[in-house]
């Protein structure tokens, strides 16, 4: 099953891209309902939650994972977790990126309950997701570049240890950096 996943986990990200391509238009929608830039020419930073309609769009446009048993096991894995991809940098002639580790000192998300949360530890998060995140993160530095190269995944829980919701994944959520 992990090697299904690995293969699925390429073809969907690779298709991300080539469907900005041919169908920018949905692409851009998603992405604008749930992405924030607070660049100022110095200063780049860009947050990008990967929300459940994201998912479902990128599973549903790929004729190997629409309406099959491994896309709806890809999409238990990503919609488990709150998943948000931040990058940022400084740019002063050179563009000087904040590693993985700056960021996520002062990292948190304001849950729907008021409370801030903490991403969680690589160690916390299911193997498969790992998986998944190793993989999409070449795969954006090679279409993307050295932005791509440096941006970070960073995974919350979706509910929190009292089972009430903490970040809904939905087109509507918002993320600040």
């Amino acid at each position: 099953m992990k090697f299904t996943l690995a293969i699925i986990t390429v073809l969907l990200s690779m298709k991300l891209f080539q469907v900005q391509a041919q169908d920018g238009e949905t692409i851009r929608t998603l992405t604008q309902e749930s992405m924030v830039n607070n660049s100022d020419g110095v200063q780049i930073e860009l947050a990008w939650l990967l929300a459940d309609p994201f998912w479902e769009y990128l599973i549903n446009v790929n004729p190997e994972t629409a309406n099959t048993e491994t896309g709806e096991e890809f999409y238990r894995i990503v919609s488990e977790y709150t998943i948000i991809v931040v990058v940022m940098a400084q740019s002063r002639g050179n563009i000087t990126f904040t590693s993985e580790e700056e960021m996520r000192k002062g990292m948190s998300l304001k849950g729907q309950d008021g409370k801030n949360y903490e991403p969680l530890k690589s160690s916390d998060v299911s193997a498969e997701l790992n998986m998944i995140l190793g993989i999409f993160r070449p795969i954006f530095g090679q279409f993307l570049g050295e932005m791509g190269a440096n941006m970070q995944f960073f995974v919350f829980e979706k509910e929190n240890k009292k089972g009430g919701g903490n970040i809904r994944s939905s087109s509507r959520a918002r993320c600040n950096t």
